[in-house]
């Protein structure tokens, strides 16, 4: 698939708003930036965008995984390493159900419940090194940029970078 106009137009926008986040970062707080952990999380959601753009969905799938971050980004470090625990333990009981009974069924659940725990994991990590940092509400907004930052990216390698990576995946 060749990109569009629409599709450079979003590649340019995506790299202005990028460069206006890494430069809005006050250079005080810039060597209290959890960068190992945040990079992790910008990695986790570049690898869902990059999901994303391979499937093809329609944009109110990107709108809700937008949205799915925000609301993730607002929850404390704790109940993200509780949910991510549980998303885990029942991604374990589906693959030992998939292993057993060969259910397609069992195979989906294991392997979205396993990628739900690694992105609980990932944001409650990265939160609880922001809030130990000392970061305030802007915990949220971080996560958040950085998160849609990683969709964008993970966009953007299917779309620029190795588009039949894409083709030959699906």
């Amino acid at each position: 698939m060749i990109p569009t106009e629409l599709d450079a137009a979003i590649a340019v926008i995506g790299g202005v708003l990028s460069a206006i986040a890494v430069f809005c970062i006050p250079r005080q707080n810039l060597d209290r930036v959890p960068i190992s952990g945040l990079l992790l999380l910008a990695i986790v959601h570049a690898m869902a965008g990059w999901g994303l753009a391979v499937s093809q969905l329609r944009v109110e799938a990107w709108f809700a995984a937008a949205i799915a971050i925000l609301i993730v980004a607002t929850m404390r470090s704790l109940q993200l390493g509780r949910a991510g625990a549980i998303s885990l333990g029942v991604a374990v009981v589906s693959a030992i159900v998939w292993g057993i009974r060969r259910d397609q069924n069992a195979q989906i659940s294991a392997i979205s419940c396993l990628w739900i725990g690694v992105w609980l994991w990932a944001m409650g990590g990265a939160r609880y090194r922001m809030e130990g940092a000392g970061f305030g509400k802007s915990i949220r907004w971080v996560l958040a940029i950085v998160g849609w930052e990683g969709l964008w990216i993970g966009w953007l390698i299917d779309t620029f970078v190795a588009p039949q990576v894409g083709v030959w995946l699906r």
